[in-house]
């Protein structure tokens, strides 16, 4: 571990400079006058090892920021996931289905199964009461004006 290039802060009295250098090849002398400056006043050793643990502590913070966005995106998965399951309780569908058809859609683990559940259901609700799918939409239509107008009457 032998970084290419040295940034650091020069102080001369009350002036700053702020440099980035080649570190020469196997650290040689008279290359750079600066280089040459921080290998007359530093220990290079000691400034490898602090790299190391810089370069540690970074791999860690980049590793945890990592894992956050992993956990982050699994917590959205399933919020998700729950909001789909809950919406589809509330479907006019839903209120005179059966046990298993309840737990199952409890137990569906991705959106594409709890979609094909639903799906299957949704035909089965629709031959039971011989509709089709534009009478079932109107269906929806209907309870979704409905809700709104009690909404707007219980506002005035």
């Amino acid at each position: 571990m032998n970084p290419t290039t040295i940034r650091a802060t020069l102080i001369n009295g009350t002036k700053t400079n702020t440099v980035e250098l080649r570190v020469p090849e196997d650290d040689k002398r008279g290359v750079n006058k600066h280089f040459d400056y921080i290998l007359d006043n530093y220990d290079m050793d000691d400034i490898r090892e602090k790299y190391r643990e810089a370069l540690v502590v970074h791999e860690k913070r980049k590793k945890s920021e990592a894992q956050r966005q992993k956990n982050q995106m699994e917590f959205d998965r399933l919020r998700m996931l729950f909001d789909q399951k809950a919406m589809l309780f509330d479907m006019p569908f839903m209120q005179d289905a059966d046990r298993d058809l309840k737990a199952a859609i409890r137990r569906a683990p991705d959106l594409f199964i709890l979609n094909c559940i639903a799906a299957d259901a949704l035909k089965k609700h629709m031959e039971k009461n011989n509709m089709n799918y534009s009478e079932y939409l109107d269906v929806l239509e209907e309870l979704t004006y409905s809700n709104l107008d009690n909404e707007l009457d219980d506002e005035l």
